[in-house]
């Protein structure tokens, strides 16, 4: 086989064991945690701008001490 089709290869092995690995987690419930999403979500107004870095790393700090 040549180098392209081996390397082809290994990603679709690698795709194929992660869609599932992501299928087992969702059957099972052990989706992302509401922590994850809040996080998500977080990132996603700091990206589109709503916040300034300062108000974002705030934040976040904020998710990881009530986490604990």
């Amino acid at each position: 086989m040549s180098e392209g089709l081996i390397i082809l290869y290994v990603l679709f092995v690698w795709i194929a064991i992660g869609t599932v690995v992501v299928l087992y987690r969702r059957l099972r419930g052990l989706g992302p945690t509401e922590l994850d999403v809040a996080r998500e979500a977080l990132l996603a107004r700091y990206a589109r701008g709503e916040l300034t870095h300062e108000e974002y790393e705030r934040q976040r700090q904020a998710l990881g001490a009530g986490s604990r």
